[in-house]
């Protein structure tokens, strides 16, 4: 069971520590993501994502709360770890 307090809390603490638009873009991001895979649950390649796609490192990945989202929900990116 996917802790919603916990994940709400991640996307509380992106909106306080980043500005509007930077926090806009990843909220749309990460839900552009979860629909994806919900609207198409028998593709798998909406499952995945490309762990060297820049625009993903930059405008999630990079963020802290947005990375401690995903792996919330189970995401995992070996590869990318190290981000700032």
């Amino acid at each position: 069971m996917i802790d919603k307090q916990a994940l709400r809390k991640y996307l509380d603490t992106l909106i306080i520590e980043h500005e509007s638009k930077i926090s806009r873009t990843v909220i749309e991001t990460l839900l552009k993501i979860h629909r994806k895979i919900l609207c198409n649950e028998n593709e798998a390649q909406f499952r995945s994502i490309n762990p060297d796609n820049p625009i993903f490192l930059e405008k999630v990945w990079s963020l802290l709360p947005a990375r401690q989202f995903m792996k919330k929900c189970g995401w995992f990116f070996d590869v990318v770890e190290n981000a700032n």
